[in-house]
């Protein structure tokens, strides 16, 4: 089982395995997570949904409402800002 092909199912679509793969990966992968108890990771886990963006496509931008956590789970993102931003 690999996490980039159970992010693609829906949350409701997931079998138990899968969920608990899934929970396990939040706790133990990511860093942010690792000291949440397993109900914490449970509602979390619900809550997630997959979003795909393209190469250099912009995710967020300064100014915008922080509403939003993103949990990389294949490939990288780069973080660039303007210097002369005031």
């Amino acid at each position: 089982m690999k996490i980039t092909d159970i992010v693609q199912i829906p949350i409701k679509e997931r079998n138990p395995d899968q969920k608990l793969f899934f929970e396990m990966y939040l706790k133990n992968c990511v860093p942010f997570f690792s000291e949440y108890n397993k109900y914490n990771i449970r509602n979390i886990s619900k809550a997630l949904k997959t979003v795909t963006f393209k190469k250099n496509q912009i995710i967020f931008q300064i100014g915008d409402p922080c509403d939003k956590c993103y949990i990389i789970v294949l490939g990288e993102v780069g973080i660039y800002y303007d210097k002369n931003f005031e």
